[in-house]
Formats: C-alpha cells, structure tokens, sequence
C-alpha cells in the first residue's frame, strides 16, 4: 500500500527541485553537482540521499513536475485535430506540442534551452507518451508498431527541434509553424493510411 509522503517531504523534495531549477537556469545541467545542490537548497547531503539517489532522478521528478499530461482519448484528440486544421489556422493551446507545455512555465524554462538536456528531456517524453502514442499513430496511419515507434520518435523530436529554433517563444511566427507542421503530420498520416489501404 503506497502511503502518501509526510508534509516534511513534500517540503524537502520541494526545496530540492526549486534548487535544481535555479542552479540549472544559472549554470547549466553539466556543472551540477549534488554539493551544489545541497548548498543552494540548505539541506545536509544526508537529506538529498535520504530523498534522491543521484541528480538523474532529480531531473525525472523535474520533469514530471514539468510535463503534466491529462489523459484524454488520443483518438478523439486526433479527430479534434483534424477539424481544427479544416477550420484554418491552429490557435487552440489544446493542440500545443508536448514539448511546448513546459515551455509555457517560467519556471520549467530553463530546463528546454539547456544545451545538455535535450536527450534526457526526449528520452523522458519518448518514455512517458510512447504507450498512448504509437498505437493512435499504428491505427491512424495503418503501421506495425516498429514503424509507428520510429515515426513518433521522429514526430517528438522534430517539434523538439523546432521549439528549440524558435527560442520556445509563442508567437505569431510560432503558430504559424505549428499549424504548418500539424499540417504536415496529418497529411503524412493520411497518406501512410491511404498506401496502405
């Protein structure tokens, strides 16, 4: 039976992640170290190992914390999509990249402009969404789970990648990319199911 943390835990591994996002915003995921960490949190290292067993599992708490993705019906969410692509340009935070959602905290920024921390942070997304992900993209554009598995590594590091060029800032410049890249996504879809139907 999991027990739910006491509040001093809540607090401490609080404390710990507000200082790892701030180290990480100053200097960057390679200098930090879990002495720093400690410090800037004011905690004893016996603390941190009492909680953490190593800054990686840091960073996957952080980006829990980071990415919270509701669960919703991938299949209805696609059928969504399509109608607000045939209804004009995409403005509906509801169809934002999984990447972008953390971009849209102050607080998590920093973690996305890293230049260390893009395969962590795409590892973590691949790991998290995988399961929802590739059988919608299996059913939807008629792929064996090999090839959906490929093409959603691909689709996620993409949007990755063009986040990163556009400085992750939502702009005019930034919905225009995104409805012609949503765009792009369902059409390829579309036409892998038309191939092989």
């Amino acid at each position: 039976m999991n027990e739910k943390p006491d509040r001093r835990t809540l607090y401490t591994r609080a404390a710990i992640k507000d200082a790892f996002l701030d180290l990480v915003a100053k200097g960057g995921w390679r200098r930090l170290s879990v002495t720093l960490l400690c410090r800037k949190a004011n905690i004893a290292r016996a603390t941190f190992y009492l909680h953490y067993a190593n800054l990686d599992e840091v960073l996957t708490d952080v980006l829990i914390d980071a990415f919270q993705i509701r669960e919703c019906n991938l299949l209805s969410y696609f059928k969504q999509l399509r109608q607000s692509m045939d209804a004009g340009p995409l403005t509906a935070e509801t169809f934002f990249p999984l990447c972008q959602r953390a971009a849209e905290s102050p607080k998590y920024r920093a973690l996305l402009l890293d230049p260390d921390l893009p395969g962590p942070i795409l590892a973590f997304l691949y790991d998290i969404a995988k399961d929802s992900m590739v059988p919608v993209i299996m059913h939807y554009a008629s792929l064996s789970r090999p090839e959906a598995e490929v093409l959603f590594r691909f689709l996620l590091q993409g949007s990755f990648a063009v986040n990163t060029a556009l400085g992750w800032e939502q702009n005019d410049r930034w919905y225009a990319m995104q409805d012609l890249i949503l765009r792009f996504k369902v059409g390829g879809l579309e036409a892998l199911q038309k191939r092989k139907a």
